[in-house]
């Protein structure tokens, strides 16, 4: 049997999950990262259109001013 660099074999399974533990915490990391990114990505577009929608509602109440 060829050596992956696995854990001595006597631990089995236990010690094949435990070699790729790293691994695991890796992609998890990797994963929360990602979402973190796309969450606040969408969180400053949000932020942007109510910015942009109350600069729009302060625009026609000035209009509505000058009109009057």
């Amino acid at each position: 049997m060829e050596d992956f660099g696995f854990v001595e074999s006597s631990f089995g399974v236990l010690g094949m999950l435990l070699t790729l533990l790293p691994v695991f915490v890796f992609l998890v990391i990797v994963a929360g990262i990602v979402i973190a990114t796309v969450w606040i990505t969408k969180y400053l577009k949000r932020q942007e259109a109510d910015r942009k929608e109350m600069l729009d509602l302060m625009r026609r109440q000035v209009s509505r001013k000058q009109d009057s």
